[in-house]
C-alpha cells in the first residue's frame, strides 16, 4: 500500500505540475525579446563608455605631450642659463665681493698711514 501511495502522489503531482504548466502557456516571447534586447542595449552601452574612456585617456597623454614639448621650446627660446653657470657667476660675485672689502680695508689703512705721516 505505501508503494502505491506513492505512485499516486507523484502522478498526482506530475499532474499537478502539468497542468501548472498548461495553463501558464507558452513563454512570453515579447518579453524575452525585450530582455535580450536591454542586455545588448546594456552591452553596447558598456562597450561604449569603455571605448570612450580609453579615447578620452589618449587624448589626455597627447595633450600632456604637446604641452610638454611647448614649454621645452619657450624654455629653449629663453636663452637661460644653466645651473653650472649660475653657480660659476655666483661664486665669481662672491670672491669679488670679498676682493673688494680687502681692497676696501687696504685703502682706509693707508689713508690712515698718510694721516699720519702728514701730521
Amino acid at each position: 500500500k505505501k508503494g502505491a501511495a506513492r505512485f499516486g502522489a507523484t502522478i498526482a503531482l506530475n499532474c499537478g505540475l502539468y497542468a501548472v504548466l498548461v495553463n501558464m502557456g507558452p513563454p512570453a516571447k515579447p518579453m524575452v525579446y525585450m530582455m535580450q534586447s536591454q542586455n545588448r542595449f546594456f552591452d553596447d552601452l558598456a562597450k561604449l563608455m569603455t571605448n570612450a574612456a580609453g579615447a578620452a585617456q589618449g587624448a589626455a597623454q597627447e595633450i600632456e605631450t604637446l604641452i610638454q614639448s611647448r614649454l621645452e621650446r619657450v624654455v629653449a627660446n629663453m636663452d637661460l642659463v644653466t645651473r653650472d653657470e649660475f653657480e660659476a657667476v655666483k661664486e665669481m660675485a662672491a670672491n669679488a665681493r670679498s676682493e673688494n672689502e680687502d681692497l676696501k680695508a687696504e685703502i682706509e689703512n693707508l689713508k690712515a698711514q698718510l694721516k699720519d705721516a702728514g701730521s
